[in-house]
């Protein structure tokens, strides 16, 4: 039986993350999106386990959409950015962030 609650999608995604395995997790936590669009912490865990940087971009977007200054996402779009253009063979200009 499908899973409808998306706490348990979402724990099963993150579990499955976790023990390497980033092609199941990836299942889980389309599912996890699938039942609950607004939570973060799925589409974090979704970008986390993205397929390529364009992918976990898509991601992270989604979360800055819903809330702009979030740190994770804004943190983890700056990373997935540049990743994206290096895969690319684009130049990259990153700049270090202050360490706190």
């Amino acid at each position: 039986m499908a899973e409808t609650r998306p706490t348990g999608t979402l724990q099963r995604g993150i579990e499955t993350a976790k023990s390497g395995n980033k092609l199941l997790a990836r299942l889980h936590l389309l599912h996890a999106v699938e039942l609950a669009p607004r939570d973060p912490n799925c589409w974090l865990w979704l970008a986390w386990v993205a397929e390529s940087p364009a992918s976990a971009v898509h991601s992270l977007e989604r979360i800055l959409e819903d809330d702009p200054h979030h740190e994770l996402a804004l943190l983890g779009l700056r990373w997935a950015e540049a990743m994206a253009k290096f895969e690319l063979g684009q130049p990259t200009n990153v700049q270090t962030l202050p360490v706190r």
